[in-house]
Order: C-alpha cells, then structure tokens, then sequence
C-alpha cells in the first residue's frame, strides 16, 4: 500500500514541474522577443543618424561650392536672419548647389536648413570674431541643421557650425 501513495503523490509532483518549466520557457521567449524589438529599434536609429550625419556634413560642402561660385552672386544677397533650404539642381548634367526659402525634406524624413549669419570682429583687434564690434562682410557663419521625427515622436535635431570666407576675393 505505501508504493501506491507515492505513485500518487508523483503524479501531481510531475504536473508542477511541467507548469514551472512552461513558466520559464515563456518568460525567457519574452524576454528575448523584447531584447530583439529594442535592438531593431535601436538600430533604426542609428541610421537615421547616421544619414542625419551625412546631411550635415554635405550641407558644410554646399556651403563651401556656393563661396567658391562667387561670394557676391550667391553668398553675399543672403540674409544672415533666414533659415535657407539646399537643393541640387542639374544644369546640362551637372550638379549645382542652390539656397531656397522653399521646404525640402530628404527621404520624406529629414529637414535640413542652413544660415550663413553675421559674423563680428573685435574692435580692438580686428582679428578676434566677438559678439559684437565691426561687421565683416566677407565672413559668415555657417550653421547646418537637421531635423528629423524620432521613434518616439519627438523630433531630433542636430547643428554643426562653421565660418566660411571670401578668400577667392570675388
């Protein structure tokens, strides 16, 4: 009789262990399909600014075309105040760089502008860039920013500045 009450008590015994195991087994799926959705995330983002970057760093390169193309034709009209849009125009097959008011958005996703502001020299020296003192017209302030919605709806924005000059006098 007493091998009867232990077969019966390992019957029910089995039973918790199946459901502790299920348990744990699920748990860990969770786990994982979590891990592997903030990986996807994350590297979703890290694209995106990766390419922001890009943008960025293409918009300093524009800015350096438009001053080589003749600061008096395509730097000097612009006002210091306003956020410009870049566009690449194709005049007989080839690239040329142009400043708009008009919205761009690259992939649909980013907002790049740009803003060649006023730069000031100190007056004692002339040579110092300062907040205030002698405007100089032949220098200005490149700020190229890009936004873009991140994951969570807030938008990220990144800048990166600069001073171009009229070194080529023209």
């Amino acid at each position: 009789m007493k091998k009867l009450k232990i077969k019966i008590l390992n019957k029910g015994f089995y039973l918790i262990e199946v459901i502790v195991g299920a348990s744990i087994i699920s748990i860990a799926l969770v786990a994982m399909l979590n891990a592997y959705g903030y990986m996807v995330r994350a590297e979703v983002s890290s694209a995106k600014l990766v390419k922001a970057t890009y943008l960025l760093e293409e918009g300093v390169e524009a800015a350096h075309y438009l001053r080589d193309k003749g600061w008096t034709a395509t730097i000097a009209p612009l006002s210091t105040t306003t956020n410009y849009y870049l566009y690449l125009s194709s005049i007989n097959g080839i690239g040329d760089w142009q400043a708009t008011t008009t919205k761009q958005l690259y992939g649909g996703v980013f907002e790049r502008t740009i803003n060649f502001g006023s730069v000031y020299r100190s007056t004692s020296t002339l040579q110092e860039i300062s907040a205030t003192g002698v405007l100089d017209t032949n220098t200005r302030k490149v700020t190229v920013s890009v936004s873009w919605p991140g994951i969570s709806g807030a938008t990220t924005t990144r800048r990166l500045s600069t001073y171009i000059t009229n070194m080529n006098n023209n």
